[in-house]
């Protein structure tokens, strides 16, 4: 299948959870995908992003070998989606089930990422709320995002988007807890 064919026949939850499901069974299709996520133009990186929400948490673990070329390129995404969706991934691969596989580099870089999609002042509420919840998963490898996440919620949680404050309540009662047990 040609994926980027497949991407701009139809944009529809159906078109996007069949391109998911084609390249789960053929995970040699990810770099490709990732590629067209990544390095194509903006409908065709909006298109393809979606995808990524539709894959299995399960195969997030083929992301892995390619987390390197993502982490370099996220900073050059040409839409949104390609920020949310791949916020989303990082949630997933900072978990505990998954963090054991990424580097100190890696985690070092989804820090970076994330605290910058945070403190982002005209960054989309779903992308901060989704970079605080990666953030929360790294307190055990980064016990210092801890006094910065707080300070940063509490400065900003007055005035603030409902999403942004039900993101930094949940946020704020882990770091609570993590500071309790550490």
């Amino acid at each position: 299948m040609n994926l980027e064919s497949q991407i701009l026949k139809e944009h529809s939850v159906k078109n996007a959870e069949f391109i998911s499901e084609y390249v789960e069974s053929n995970p040699a299709k990810l770099l490709e995908l990732l590629l067209i996520i990544l390095k194509g133009d903006k409908l065709l990186s909006q298109r393809s992003a979606w995808v990524l929400g539709k894959f299995s948490k399960d195969f997030y673990i083929e992301f892995i070998p390619h987390l390197d070329f993502i982490l370099s390129e996220i900073k050059n995404a040409k839409h949104v989606a390609v920020s949310r969706n791949f916020a989303r991934v990082f949630i997933t691969l900072t978990d505990k089930y998954h963090i054991q596989f990424l580097t100190e580099k890696q985690i070092d870089s989804i820090v970076d990422i994330s605290f910058g999609w945070v403190i982002c002042k005209n960054e989309k509420a779903a992308i901060v709320a989704f970079g605080m919840y990666t953030l929360q998963n790294l307190l055990q490898k980064r016990s210092w995002i801890a006094l910065d996440l707080k300070l940063h919620i509490v400065n900003n949680m007055a005035g603030s988007l409902p999403s942004f404050q039900a993101a930094g309540k949940r946020v704020l009662k882990a770091i609570e807890l993590f500071n309790k047990t550490n």
